[in-house]
């Protein structure tokens, strides 16, 4: 009987020791599982059969929707301005012939003409002028009774009609050869799609115009005394030109042929309201030099990240808190920590593992598996020599926090793969600085934004 009892009891340890064994590991295959999802990825490192994090990835399909918007948009915007081109051509037919010059009495009682000079528009190879201040004058009504007052034969009485005419042509403030000609600290023409306006008279801007609907545009106005700045809608400051730039590339990719379609007639618009003409980039050339140099964008915009982990236990968010603060990390508004360099530029971010973000309530009440250290290539400065210092942070933080340092597989990581990541990061900045391109520059952060 004894024997029995001994028996079945023993039978039931045995059976609930192996259901705890099996637990653990149906436990620690479902962590694995839940921490590849996050950290998968679809670009393959070629260095270390791992992956790295392409800024660029995830939104192709969003952005061709945006893409196919735009062109709908642009479709139905080219509709209205042939319709209206086609009144304006109406209109122009009932007038006198365009390649007349007619005498317009613009004071009656008074001497003083006025000359209309509608000759055709001059294009050249990589920009083309748009008269656009006569274009308007063209289309206005010539009053009756003034060509009558100034028939052939009376006009040819005064001997001096000829040389007054010669004379009421206006000038552009500054010539628009000489204004796209400016090396201007704003903008780089390989990257930025440029137009130059220039006005017949010093103009207030009133507001800024809408040129684009989704990229990133620069205005700088060229002042009376002749200095350029961005401009801006500032009562009593008058420009006498304008240089605009269409960034074209950014981590979107590149700007369509239809984007730069839609910009180029934007900025016709803005010189007619302004009473100027304006000068534009041709659109094939621009793109033949920028889609070689969004490539290259495309493939050095990446980021490196190190995952601390904990197999066993979770942290507290308290405890997390204190030991990044202590190294410099400061908790911002968007919600990760930011470690600066002297001249206040980020360089490394701390992140949750789940893409969540940190709040300082949810740090003093919760507990975290681990966190995230961000490398961003293109806007950290020196690459090699920060990469070392981005992981003695790594190597301090996992120590301080009894966590391990693992890729996204959730695979330790070694020495030599630290010393291949260092070499990567150093290639594509080699990369970037062959084209002009210095990682943490004011332009690296336009074209990485």
């Amino acid at each position: 009987m004894n024997t029995s009892v001994f028996l079945s009891i023993a039978a039931v340890f045995l059976a609930v020791l192996i259901i705890v064994v099996l637990y653990n590991m149906y436990q620690e295959r479902q962590y694995r599982e839940h921490v590849r999802r996050q950290f998968g990825h679809a670009n393959q490192d070629a260095l270390m059969n791992s992956r790295v994090q392409s800024v660029r990835d995830g939104g192709m399909s969003a952005q061709a929707d945006l893409r196919r918007k735009t062109k709908a948009e642009l479709a139905r915007e080219k509709a209205e301005a042939e319709a209206a081109e086609q009144q304006k051509t109406d209109a122009v037919t009932q007038s006198p012939k365009a390649s007349d010059k007619v005498e317009i009495e613009l004071n009656p009682g008074e001497d003083e003409f006025h000359e209309i000079d509608t000759a055709a528009r001059k294009e050249e190879s990589t920009f083309f002028n748009l008269n656009l201040q006569e274009e308007n004058e063209s289309e206005k009504t010539v009053p009756e009774e003034s060509v009558k007052a100034h028939t052939p034969e009376k006009a040819a009485k005064p001997s001096w009609a000829s040389s007054l005419f010669a004379g009421s042509r206006r000038n552009l403030c500054i010539e628009l050869e000489d204004l796209s000609e400016s090396d201007l600290q704003w903008f780089d023409p390989r990257f930025d799609f440029m137009a130059y306006v220039s006005l017949y008279r010093p103009k207030e801007l009133q507001s800024i115009p809408r040129l684009s609907e989704q990229r990133p545009f620069q205005i700088i106005g060229c002042t009376t005394d002749g200095c350029f700045q961005p401009a801006e809608p500032i009562p009593g400051k008058e420009y006498q030109a304008f240089c605009i730039g269409l960034q074209a590339i950014n981590r979107n990719g590149l700007a369509s042929a239809d984007e730069l379609d839609y910009f180029s007639r934007q900025v016709r618009q803005f010189a007619r309201r302004m009473d100027g003409e304006v000068r534009v980039s041709s659109t094939a050339p621009f793109l033949a030099i920028a889609t070689p140099l969004d490539e290259l964008c495309a493939r050095v915009d990446q980021t490196i990240a190190i995952h601390m982990v904990s197999r066993s236990s979770s942290i507290r968010g308290i405890d997390l808190q204190r030991t990044v603060e202590n190294a410099g990390f400061v908790l911002t508004t968007e919600g990760v920590f930011t470690l600066s360099a002297d001249s206040g530029e980020t360089l490394f971010v701390v992140d949750t593992l789940d893409g969540k973000l940190f709040s300082q309530s949810l740090l003093y009440n919760s507990d975290y598996k681990g966190f995230s250290m961000l490398f961003d290539i293109t806007r950290i400065p020196d690459g090699e020599a920060n990469f070392n210092r981005f992981m003695e942070l790594a190597v301090k933080f996992s120590e301080n926090l009894g966590l391990e340092l693992v890729d996204e597989q959730v695979r330790p990581l070694s020495a030599e793969w630290l010393r291949e990541v260092r070499n990567y990061v150093a290639a594509r900045q080699r990369e970037m600085q062959q084209v002009g391109i210095t990682p943490g520059s004011e332009l690296a952060k336009r074209l990485f934004s």
